[in-house]
């Protein structure tokens, strides 16, 4: 073989090797590429998709349609009764028919009887139910009257138990020449919510010192013993401007609210 071919034959080897390790990195970029077509989603994307799958499932769920009753399943729902289940001749008998009359005139004398019998039959449900509430309601009527005098004990106690709580903490409007003050300002906070004893008590302490100062430039009100309530129920909103003082009772449906935090703090 001559020289020229021997190079011309090296030539083509090297062009071949070439285009083998260009082949080789498209290979290799095409399956890194692959690689990061398949690499999972991040949390977030899982989280949202795994929400829209659900409530894709829940809108394309089919609704359940109400159950509706059968004639025979509403009676025995609410308890109709129906005398012929257990005595066929039952209406035969009330209405006295001769147990020779042709069956087919008894069938029509119980056929234009039924309307009057469940007429009758609503009438007498309807008087139950009526004196069932009546009896209820005076059995109620007469366990509150039973229970008034323990009711109007324990809010006047628990109303007492705030002023003296508040006029421990704020022992300079506990001078009685300022219990008009207070009471005003007690009705100004009426209908407005506190996180706490605490918080209520500085907003009518610092209400009726910013009134008293208008009067007595001098007022201190952080004069005499001052101390931080430990107790801080949630409470509830003050009607101070419609209750009175704290002795006065509530209604029934406030037996567990007696006298708001405003009135409590007001006295009789």
């Amino acid at each position: 073989m001559s020289e020229a071919a021997q190079e011309e034959l090296t030539e083509e080897q090297m062009d071949e090797s070439l285009l083998e390790q260009k082949d080789d990195e498209t290979k290799v970029t095409t399956t890194e590429e692959d690689d990061k077509s398949k690499t999972p989603p991040p949390d977030d994307t899982k989280a949202a998709l795994a929400e829209l799958a659900r409530h894709v499932q829940e809108v394309t769920k089919p609704k359940e349609e109400p159950k509706v009753l059968s004639d025979d399943e509403k009676e025995e729902f609410w308890g109709v009764w129906n005398p012929t289940k257990t005595d066929p001749d039952y209406f035969r008998k009330f209405l006295r028919l001769n147990t020779d009359m042709d069956p087919a005139e008894v069938e029509k004398a119980v056929k234009d009887f039924l309307p009057l019998f469940k007429e009758m039959q609503k009438g007498l449900v309807r008087q139950a139910v009526v004196g069932a509430r009546n009896l209820y309601t005076m059995d109620i009527d007469k366990l509150r009257e039973e229970i008034k005098p323990i009711h109007e004990y324990v809010s006047t106690q628990r109303a007492e138990a705030t002023r003296g709580r508040f006029f421990d903490s704020y022992e300079s409007l506990s001078d009685p020449k300022y219990k008009g003050i207070v009471d005003a300002t007690a009705r100004t906070l009426a209908d407005k919510e506190f996180d706490s004893e605490e918080s209520y008590f500085k907003a009518l302490a610092e209400g009726a010192a910013g009134a008293i100062k208008g009067l007595i430039p001098d007022f201190d009100l952080g004069a005499g013993k001052k101390k931080t309530t430990t107790t801080s129920p949630k409470l509830p909103r003050t009607s101070a401007g419609s209750g009175g003082g704290a002795g006065k009772s509530t209604t029934s449906k406030e037996v567990t609210q007696t006298a708001d935090a405003a009135s409590e703090v007001l006295d009789d």
